[in-house]
């Protein structure tokens, strides 16, 4: 038995992304079917030595990481969900960086992403409230970021980013005159209605 074509797009996204979930897998390369991703990641781990896997504690699931890849967090396996989406709707995504620093290290988001979706292209830097809310004085560095100019003038071709905060739990709201800022929950389930 060979790989399949579809193996080889699994393994690349583990080694972009550094990791995958059954559920991810299935919603992006599955159709779906949860049995049939579970099926095929443990083949590429057991039979091809591929893939190595742990359970999460906080969620006793299954992640794949390649054989020779570090442990991932929890917090690192929810923001991959933004990135499970972004597959599902056909997004071409152009650049990823984990834990992002600016203005000399007074803000570092959890994730800028950069994609294209029909044709337009989008910049954007997420926040995941797993443990604690991205507080006003967050927001307000938020601001200080825009006014500096540092990610239009270097990053985002002339725009400032939207920032998505995914978070468990509805809470205060921050509403910006100069970015965009869209709230989600932890899995972005509602991202295609509010981003696209």
């Amino acid at each position: 038995m060979s790989l399949k074509e579809r193996d080889y797009k699994i393994l690349q996204f583990i080694e972009e992304f550094g990791a995958i979930t059954i559920s991810q897998s299935s919603s992006i390369f599955f159709n779906g079917s949860y049995e049939s991703s579970r099926r095929r990641l443990r083949i590429l781990e057991q039979n091809y030595c591929k893939l190595k896997s742990f359970k999460l504690k906080e969620t006793d699931e299954k992640i794949y990481i390649l054989s020779n890849g570090k442990k991932v967090s929890y917090h690192d396996i929810l923001c991959l969900n933004f990135i499970k989406e972004l597959k599902i709707k056909n997004c071409d995504i152009l650049q990823v960086k984990k834990n992002p620093r600016f203005m000399n290290n007074k803000i570092i988001p959890d994730m800028f992403c950069v994609f294209v979706y029909e044709g337009q292209v989008y910049f954007t830097l997420i926040e995941m409230d797993l443990n604690h809310f991205t507080g006003i004085s967050k927001m307000q560095r938020y601001e200080e970021l825009y006014k500096s100019r540092e990610l239009q003038d270097n990053y985002c071709h002339g725009t400032f980013p939207i920032i998505i905060i995914a978070r468990k739990t509805n809470g205060l709201r921050y509403n910006s005159k100069n970015f965009n800022c869209i709230y989600s929950d932890l899995d972005f389930s509602n991202l295609s209605s509010l981003l696209f």
